[in-house]
Parts: C-alpha cells; structure tokens; sequence
C-alpha cells in the first residue's frame, strides 16, 4: 500500500494519494486533486482535478515553484537559528513575554536583549 512522491514534488493541501501512486521528481499535485490507485505521474507534471488528470508543467511554472521552495527553506532556517535556545541550542517558543526552551525549560524575559 505504499505510496512514493520524489524529490523536489510538490502535494497541494487536501490532496489525496491513494495506495500504490508513484509521483515523479518536481510534479505538482494541486490542491484538492486525487491522483488514483497505481497511477504513475511522470516527471514534472501538474496533476489536477477528482480524478486527477496529468498535464504538463511549463518551465515557468516550474522555475516559479523552485524559486518559492528556495525561499522558504531559507525562510526556515533564519527562523529556527532566531528561536534557538541560547544555553542549549534547542527550539524555544514565546509565552506571555518570556522565551521558554522546550528543551532545557531556560526562560527570559522577551525584553531582555
């Protein structure tokens, strides 16, 4: 019953994957769409539609996707190094204006510099 998506594909929100699909590097399942039982999406295609239906990515289309994952990986990572706890290294959170460390239970207070 597994299911494979390659690397650099992208699933959209509320799509579904049944048993035994294999999604090909650098597709685009669309928001909502069903790809079906067994069915192999080759390289670079957008899926779309109940029951999804493959059509071809445009360059631009993809470049535009490569682009956007780029940036909020970068994203990411600017975000995890600010909210890292200072003494240990691990992920902190804000709590009625104290950071906490949800690993090592270090607080301060958000004002202190």
């Amino acid at each position: 019953f597994t299911r494979r998506v390659a690397r650099a594909a992208l699933v959209g929100m509320g799509a579904v994957l049944l048993q035994r699909a294999d999604v090909g590097e650098g597709c685009v399942i669309a928001a909502g769409a069903v790809v079906k039982e067994g069915a192999k999406i080759p390289p670079g295609s957008l899926v779309v539609g109940v029951p999804g239906r493959v059509r071809s990515l445009s360059e631009a289309a993809a470049g535009w996707i490569e682009r956007s994952s780029a940036h909020y990986v970068a994203l990411s990572r600017k975000f995890m190094a600010e909210s890292a706890c200072e003494l240990c290294g691990g992920p902190t959170l804000e709590r009625h204006c104290k950071i906490v460390c949800l690993n090592c239970g270090y607080q301060r207070d958000c004002s202190d510099p």
